[in-house]
């Protein structure tokens, strides 16, 4: 148990510092505090000072993740790379006390349960989940059994990662990188004031991309814009997609989508070429 509880206070340490040191994996970091039988409750909008750094096990075994990650992308790369990174800050290197196992899903919510279902097989001593849909899958396959410390999920309630109320759910804590809404729409105000229609590509079976884009059409209206939203189902859509939302707006908003930011190579392409502003 202690040294599942070092792990999970050094990674959740770990992701509080990388969301405050990269503004590409979280615009703001809100941890969720964890349940104290499953995983300590260090997270805090700042970095802890040194005397509450985790204290490592005496036994000085090698400590084991398994880390998950829905899609490639620069922001989720970031967020795993910053958080290896503060680890090894902390005195948990990989090669030395750390073996970490790392696995991608290609934007497959199918893989994402078989690669969290094997790390589950695998009883490693935790699980670091980057983005909402390898964050579900790991939490469905512990049920608390192995903890699990999610980073890059906007809506941690929605996707039933935490409780109603915003508090933990035994054996899950982690960071959220939920989009600020009106903040964008202040910028696009700001820098393009001329825009009316505020295109938006999201991922229908993304639960994160549905709430954001339901807060979007809200609170457009109070800034004089109005959003057309294109759902989609794969990345192969996109390009189409585009196509048909491009014509129709000013300009373009992206939520933090994981489908949708996977290509965001093509997007900027296609913004570019149309000359629309690209926000996100």
């Amino acid at each position: 148990m202690k040294k599942k509880l070092f792990i999970v206070a050094a990674l959740m340490m770990a992701l509080v510092l990388t969301a405050a040191g990269f503004a590409g994996c979280a615009p703001a970091a809100k941890p969720s505090t964890a349940d104290a039988d499953a995983t300590p409750s260090t997270a805090a909008t700042e970095a802890p000072a040194e005397s509450n750094e985790p204290e490592q096990p005496a036994d000085g075994n090698v400590f084991r993740i398994g880390v998950t990650q829905i899609a490639d992308h620069p922001s989720l790369d970031v967020c795993r790379q910053g958080a290896l990174d503060k680890l090894a800050e902390l005195g948990v290197k990989e090669g030395e006390n750390l073996k970490v196992d790392f696995q991608n899903a290609q934007n497959d919510v199918s893989v994402a349960t078989t690669i969290a279902q094997q790390f589950a097989a695998d009883k490693v001593d935790a699980i670091l989940a980057i983005a909402t849909p390898s964050a579900q899958a790991a939490y469905a396959a512990t049920m608390g059994s192995i903890p699990v410390v999610f980073s890059a999920v906007s809506e941690p309630v929605a996707a039933e990662l935490a409780n109603a109320d915003g508090s933990n759910i035994v054996g899950v804590t982690g960071t959220s990188d939920k989009l600020p809404v009106e903040a964008t729409f202040e910028l696009i105000k700001a820098l393009t004031p001329d825009v009316k229609k505020v295109g938006i590509l999201h991922n229908t079976s993304e639960v994160n991309s549905d709430i954001q884009l339901a807060e979007a059409r809200e609170k457009a209206g109070a800034y004089g814009l109005e959003i057309v939203d294109v759902g989609i189902t794969s990345t192969n859509e996109i390009s189409s997609a585009l196509d048909t939302l491009l014509p129709q707006v000013d300009a373009v908003m992206n939520l933090t989508d994981n489908m949708v930011v996977s290509a965001l190579p093509l997007i900027v392409q296609k913004c570019n070429e149309a000359k629309i502003p690209l926000y996100g």
